[in-house]
């Protein structure tokens, strides 16, 4: 049988949302990253939130986005493709 080789690179997507950005927009946003996984054989692995500092300090990234892949290439067809940007541009 078929083993697919494990996952072995990662990748990290951090947003900082704009002042007064609703909760429903930020969970909207991390829902549509969620699709991408759905939608994207390529993605290995996924896990999202929202990020956490230290106490008395402000978070420089309001969500974060973990992503596992098994090869560069995997990485590239990600990056370039239509889903993911599109995702981009309804996200700027």
């Amino acid at each position: 049988a078929y083993t697919p080789p494990k996952a072995q690179k990662q990748r990290v997507i951090c947003y900082k949302f704009k002042q007064g950005t609703s909760e429903t927009t930020i969970k909207k946003h991390i829902e549509s990253f969620q699709d991408l996984k759905r939608a994207m054989p390529v993605i290995a692995g996924y896990s999202a939130g929202r990020t956490v500092s230290e106490e008395g300090q402000s978070n420089e990234y309001d969500v974060m986005h973990y992503l596992t892949f098994r090869t560069d290439e995997e990485i590239e067809k990600f990056r370039q493709s239509d889903e993911y940007q599109a995702f981009v541009s309804a996200n700027e």
